[in-house]
């Protein structure tokens, strides 16, 4: 009985090949009413004798008890059909218009003469689809019955394009795999939810999936899907799947179960297999199973041996393929959802070695930056340093996307440490000690963290020497006295003046000719400005200034040779002021002194000084006019420079 069930069953098969051809019967749903139709054309009748096609038939017409069947079924004139647009073994698809809504839909009718039962079929078929609501399976919109009586079902018209078109018709790019598998994952999410429903699909293949302008992914053509659930379909009149007796979907993408008309082993797992399927056309353009005869097409998917991919498929792709598409069901992936998660990974390792490429791009141009630096001017170096940073953080970013991503984690952890490390020798080299520490708590290394802290002695020996330097220069800065010491030249030659004054007056006078009184006198303006001097000098940023002390200690010498000259002149009973002429010459050495500790204008009051002592050695009775003059000019004109701001810095 059995074989004589194979025959027939075989008989059906090579019937329905010789009539539309072996290319499209591989390509074509096998549907149970068409290979039972195909039977009922042979000589001898199938009806009342024992064979898989009419166990098929007997199934149906005790499961399809419909509550409601095609007959109360309310006739529609909403539809206008336009044009043919599909077609299949049973039925054909229009574009229409709905004339109540002023919209274009798709039409499915059953194609004339065909079978009595395919009604039956049409009726599960679109029972099923409306139960299936999701973003991914077209919309049923209405089931009526046409003017011709037939029944019909209007559902969403998909503008697109079928998947298979889109995965012959592309140039096979990068970025075209990673958009086909986004297509497939799509699907996915179908057939996923359509199992939690309770029915499977078992005719999935890139045909059967349309692709919207917008790139919108729709599930199309239950027409052979049966429920898992046996209470289920009783009730809604829909084939159970251990009710399928015979081959049912396209030999190209079938099953091992569905080749051999097993519907007790049909599960979720068959549909898995038709999604590897799907997954074996992206990847090499043709169907899972092919030959030249249908016998042959069959037979492989009987066996669904693994499959040998070229070397430019990826490997773990590959694999997921040849997994999805294991004979033994146990053998694939147990659910829609693994096999989608297996993808999805495949997608982020995929992603994650594109981005981990891009960061090895990155790492060299950043020790390429750092070789340029290395041979750059100082002129060039900022703008060199800021190109090492942006490619230190291109890496990085690139980097720590990849970092924990499936076989590149190591990959991308290993770069990642590796820019790091360029840039610590970097910041090593330029003694960056904020970056070098930085990045030391980043990836902590013994050896570079030696170098760190060489680096940082020097650093800090530098910084000690540095600031060592700086405040010898801040106690050399001229600028620290200069208005103190304008002001203490300036009222020195204000009272050197008035002295000169007074000493020309009381020495008209024979009687106030008193050598003591002059003593008093310019002692007593020497005392005054050598006082105001050393207030002025001690107070603000001149306390401290190596400078006061050179300056004081200059004009107090200048005073101590003035003084001693007087004393001498004293004790020689010389005439007041007749050897002013050599404190004058002191008085010219003095500036000349500052001039060399400062600049070199103060020779201007230096050489006034040494003319005017030449002159007054040559008369001295001008010596008290001439001396006062230019003592107070001299001064006066040094104090005010000093104070409006005259450089007086030491000399470079």
């Amino acid at each position: 009985m059995a074989d004589e069930r194979e025959r027939e069953r075989w008989a059906a098969i090579e019937a329905y090949a010789q009539t539309v051809g072996v290319q499209a019967a591989c390509g074509h749903t096998f549907q149970p009413e068409e290979l039972l139709a195909r039977s009922r054309t042979e000589p001898r009748s199938r009806a009342t004798e024992p064979g898989a096609m009419e166990d098929t038939g007997v199934v149906f017409e005790r499961v399809l008890r419909r509550q409601q069947d095609s007959a109360s079924l309310r006739p529609s004139d909403d539809f206008r059909l336009i044009e043919i647009i599909g077609e299949g073994g049973m039925g054909v698809i229009h574009r229409a218009e709905q004339a109540s809504l002023h919209r274009e839909v798709a039409v499915k009718k059953i194609r004339a003469g065909v079978d009595p039962l395919a009604e039956q079929y049409f009726l599960s078929e679109a029972t099923i689809t409306a139960k299936l609501e999701h973003a991914n399976i077209v919309p049923v919109h209405v089931l009526a019955r046409g003017e011709d009586g037939a029944p019909m079902l209007a559902m969403k018209l998909v503008k697109g394009t079928s998947w298979r078109d889109l995965l012959h018709g592309g140039v096979g790019d990068e970025g075209e795999l990673v958009r086909h598998l986004g297509v497939l994952l799509s699907v996915c999410n179908a057939v996923a939810f359509a199992h939690r429903q309770g029915f499977l699909h078992r005719d999935l293949k890139p045909e059967n999936v349309m692709v919207g302008e917008f790139g919108q992914v729709f599930v199309m053509d239950w027409g052979i899907a049966v429920g898992l659930d046996r209470a289920a379909c009783e009730a809604s009149a829909v084939l159970h799947v251990a009710d399928a007796k015979s081959p049912a979907g396209t030999p190209g993408y079938m099953a091992p179960e569905l080749a051999r008309g097993e519907g007790e082993a049909q599960s979720e797992r068959t549909d898995v297999y038709l999604l590897g399927a799907c997954l074996h056309e992206l990847i090499t353009r043709a169907p899972r199973h092919t030959g030249t005869t249908v016998r042959d097409v069959l037979d492989q998917a009987v066996k669904s041996a693994p499959f040998a991919y070229e070397s430019s498929v990826p490997k773990e792709l590959a694999a997921i393929t040849n997994r999805a598409t294991a004979s033994d069901p146990d053998d694939r992936f147990a659910t829609v959802e693994e096999f989608r998660a297996a993808i999805e990974a495949f997608l982020e390792r995929r992603a994650a070695r594109a981005i981990t490429e891009k960061g090895l791009v990155a790492l060299g141009r950043l020790e390429a930056e750092i070789a340029l630096w290395q041979a750059s001017s100082e002129a060039e170096r900022p703008a060199q340093a800021h190109a090492i940073h942006r490619r230190h953080a291109e890496a990085r970013f690139a980097f720590e996307h990849a970092v924990g991503v499936g076989d590149f984690g190591g990959e991308a952890q290993e770069g990642l440490h590796s820019a790091a490390k360029l840039l610590l020798q970097h910041a090593i080299a330029t003694e960056d000690i904020g970056l070098a520490e930085r990045l030391l708590a980043e990836h902590d290394d013994a050896a570079a963290r030696r170098e760190v802290e060489a680096v940082r002695a020097r650093v800090a020996a530098r910084a000690v020497e540095l600031e060592a330097l700086r405040e010898t220069a801040r106690r050399l800065d001229w600028s620290a006295i200069a208005r103190p010491l304008g002001s203490v030249f300036l009222a020195a030659g204000i009272l050197g003046g008035a002295g000169a004054l007074a000493t020309r007056i009381l020495l008209r006078d024979q009687a106030m000719r008193s050598v003591p009184l002059l003593g008093a006198i310019w002692g007593s303006l020497a005392i005054v400005s050598g006082g105001y001097a050393h207030v002025k000098l001690r107070r603000g940023r001149a306390v401290g200034s190596l400078l006061s002390p050179r300056v004081v200690g200059t004009w107090a010498a200048v005073a101590m040779g003035c003084f001693a000259n007087g004393i001498t002149a004293y004790l020689r009973h010389r005439a007041p002021f007749e050897d002013a002429h050599q404190s004058t010459a002191m008085i010219s050495i003095g500036f000349a002194v500052m001039a060399l500790q400062t600049r070199l204008w103060l020779l201007v009051p230096a050489a006034a000084f040494f003319a005017g002592a030449l002159y007054m050695g040559a008369y001295p009775q001008h010596s008290v006019g001439i001396f006062g003059t230019l003592w107070f000019l001299s001064l006066s004109g040094v104090g005010i420079a000093f104070k409006l701001g005259a450089r007086i810095d030491t000399q470079a």
